[in-house]
């Protein structure tokens, strides 16, 4: 339980602050925290996939749109 506690925490800490600090306060390193702690939530998928959060999805939108025309 304390493992999954620490993931969430740095999980959540790095949506605000850079890897090194939330790493630093969680005592391991960027790496570690990478490795063991860090998690992929839905909201990154979401947001990945919402042209209003990824600029990158309404370009390649347009340039399908404009391929097919």
């Amino acid at each position: 339980m304390l493992h999954t506690l620490r993931a969430s925490r740095q999980t959540d800490w790095n949506e605000v602050f850079p890897s090194h600090v939330t790493a630093a306060w969680m005592g391991n390193s960027p790496t570690i925290g990478d490795k063991h702690y860090n998690r992929t939530l839905d909201v990154h998928f979401e947001a990945a996939t919402d042209p209003l959060h990824n600029p990158l999805q309404t370009v390649a939108a347009t340039a399908c749109q404009r391929a097919s025309t």
